[in-house]
């Protein structure tokens, strides 16, 4: 009995002891990580990781980021542990580090800028995959100074898209519907750009408020003149006639032109609103082909190519919602003067001054019309040099005819170089009333230049230049 109770004694003895050795290395542990809590230190000697992997001890003035990757292997484990560093880094500073940053930390296990090592590694099993964990330290007052200046910044574009949200809500009242529109785009493009898709909320909220005013505008024709051409149209907020007017609103018309060669080529002009919603258009460039449309389309300022390049499918989206607002006019021009019938001769002139019986200039002339269906009857066969004997013959071969349209072109200067002729020739053309034979308009003297290794081919390329030219110059007259 006696042995029994002993036996049990002993049993209980050696439970202390165990327990008295544990709290020993529990004290001991305690003693040697500093500040780390009970529970850390039991954690870490469970789980067999450092102490740091839960509490990493930094000095006051130190920042600790702790970064794990698991992965099938070692090198891929490693990464995703500096990859978590950098997103800790990202997050704690308010922006994304640096592509520099990022290559210095991977490549060296240091950021400068921030004075950041990494100081400790670790790596272990978890089930068939690899745990990699990293220490990384760094300067605290330099983190918070990155840190600070991130947060102005931040500061500084949600006060910039705060004034540009107001301009555009004050805009709109006015019934300035496009610079709103442009107002809440540049509010747009800052949000976009503000880091860790900090706004990407108000971006879309943004590009909601754009997208409500494109798709309420609308063009509507009030009065035009297919002959001349112009026309006046209405800009609504909505397409009812009652609907608000859109003031200042930015137009393009785009047409069909030829430049002073006869090339063919678009134009755009641009025109605005007024302060009634109308906006009047007459093309000021003469050259516009004779029969075509206008397209009238809303023509947005810089900020929207700024969108375009940060987000490209956003700013195609609006894009196409504006393109079904266009207004198209058809026209066909008419020439008073071709009513009441034109006749012309463009006479060439050799480098002697001796009147040629070549037409290429008139040929030029004529035809840059005739293609865009304005009639002129030539008098090139009464051509002589006295112009008061010439405008006489005219006068009684075309008696239903009111003006003359009279050119003259000589050479004036051949030379040859490299196997090539230059030939330079200058003229005049002038359109002369015939009933009084007075002149109403004159091109002035303008000059046109052949080359080509033959001389009578360059002279006659010059000549037909010449008549391009002066087809071109004559334009805005002929329909004045």
């Amino acid at each position: 009995m006696v042995s029994a109770i002993d036996g049990r004694m002993e049993v209980v003895k050696k439970k202390h002891a165990h327990h008295l050795q544990l709290i020993l290395l529990l004290a001991i542990a305690l003693a040697t990580t500093g500040c780390s809590s009970l529970s850390t230190l039991v954690r870490s000697n469970l789980e067999g990781l450092p102490i740091w992997v839960y509490e990493p001890q930094v000095g006051r003035e130190q920042l600790a980021f702790v970064g794990k990757g698991i992965g099938q292997t070692e090198a891929r484990a490693r990464q995703l542990a500096y990859a978590s560093i950098l997103d800790q880094l990202s997050s704690y500073l308010g922006e994304d580090i640096s592509s520099q940053a990022n290559r210095e930390l991977v490549a060296n296990a240091r950021i400068e800028a921030y004075q950041l090592r990494i100081t400790q590694e670790f790596t272990s099993r978890e089930g068939s995959n690899t745990a990699f964990y990293l220490l990384a330290v760094g300067s605290k007052p330099l983190l918070e100074e990155a840190r600070t200046a991130t947060l102005l910044l931040l500061q500084e574009q949600l006060a910039f898209i705060d004034t540009y949200s107001k301009q555009a809500a004050a805009a709109f009242r006015e019934n300035r519907d496009l610079l709103a529109a442009e107002f809440y785009l540049e509010a747009a493009c800052i949000a976009y750009q503000m880091e860790l898709e900090k706004g990407i909320v108000q971006y879309r909220t943004l590009i909601e408020q754009v997208r409500k005013i494109f798709s309420r505008l609308s063009l509507s024709l009030l009065r035009s003149d297919q002959t001349i051409p112009s026309f006046s149209i209405a800009v609504r907020r909505g397409s009812a006639r009652l609907s608000p007017r859109v003031v200042g609103a930015v137009l393009e018309a785009s047409f069909d032109s030829l430049d002073g060669l006869g090339n063919p080529y678009e134009d755009h002009e641009v025109f605005f609103s007024d302060s009634a919603g109308q906006a009047a258009f007459i093309p000021q460039n003469p050259g516009i082909v004779s029969e075509g449309n206008i397209v009238v389309r809303f023509k947005l300022g810089k900020v929207f190519d700024r969108l375009a390049v940060l987000d490209a499918d956003t700013a195609g989206e609006l894009s196409a919602l504006l393109e079904q607002k266009v207004l198209s006019f058809p026209y066909r021009r008419v020439s008073q003067k071709a009513l009441e019938n034109i006749v012309t001769a463009i006479m060439e002139y050799s480098l002697q001054g001796q009147l040629q019986n070549t037409d290429d200039a008139h040929q030029e002339f004529v035809k840059r019309y005739r293609e865009q269906g304005l009639k002129m009857d030539s008098a090139l066969d009464y051509a002589v040099e006295e112009d008061e004997e010439f405008i006489d013959s005219v006068r009684i071969a075309f008696p239903n005819h009111s003006y003359l349209v009279m050119g003259k072109v000589g050479v004036m200067h051949t030379s040859t170089a490299t196997a090539h002729t230059t030939v330079t020739v200058t003229g005049e053309i002038s359109i002369i009333r015939l009933d009084t034979g007075t002149q109403i308009y004159s091109t002035e003297q303008f000059s046109a230049v052949g080359i080509d290794a033959e001389g009578e081919v360059a002279e006659r390329e010059a000549f037909a230049t010449f008549g391009k030219i002066g087809a071109g110059i004559l334009t805005r007259e002929l329909y004045r």
